[in-house]
């Protein structure tokens, strides 16, 4: 058991339990419907279990992150397959240029999500969290590309701003794995 164990296990069943709560069909409390439906262990014992074993924990936090990673690369690469199409669909200049600039950052930060999901397989966190920053940064760039021009009708600053938050998300678990399993 790592020293840090209660802080380890709240980041752990938080994260695993935002991760749910995002499929709602999917959704379930960690302790109410795994803990309470134990026959042989009580409740206490299995939520402390299930929060404090590291290998569980790791287990949550690996799960985590891929998952975040192929929601991430899914909505990232229909974004970039609509770049185009959107592009074509505004007459205003500001815009098409906008959207136009965020078609290589996207190839890119897509590029980085596939290493970021090669690396959280063979266990090499330093460049897990390498790889998510590079693509968080990609995402940013291209809402960055917004800031002065009119209101984009396509949702592609939107989405490039989840994107983004979404990357945040996979820094955060990157970030803790790379402290906690060195």
């Amino acid at each position: 058991m790592v020293s840090s164990s209660p802080s380890v296990a709240c980041i752990a069943v938080m994260s695993f339990m935002v991760l749910m709560s995002t499929t709602p069909s999917s959704a379930f409390i960690l302790n109410k419907d795994i803990c309470s439906n134990t026959k042989v262990l009580s409740r206490s014992f299995c939520s402390k279990f299930l929060g404090s074993n590291p290998v569980v924990i790791k287990s949550l936090l690996l799960s985590l992150a891929e998952a975040t990673m192929d929601v991430a690369s899914s909505n990232a690469t229909k974004t970039s397959q609509l770049i185009i199409k959107w592009q074509n669909q505004t007459d205003d200049p500001q815009l098409k240029n906008a959207i136009s600039l965020c078609l290589r950052p996207y190839s890119e930060a897509i590029t980085d999500l596939k290493e970021a999901k090669e690396k959280v397989r063979s266990g090499d966190y330093v460049a897990l969290q390498r790889a998510v920053v590079d693509a968080s940064v990609k995402f940013h760039a291209c809402e960055e590309k917004f800031e002065d021009t009119p209101p984009d009708p396509s949702p592609l600053c939107s989405t490039s701003g989840e994107l983004a938050a979404i990357s945040s998300i996979l820094i955060a678990v990157s970030e803790f794995l790379v402290k906690s399993y060195k």
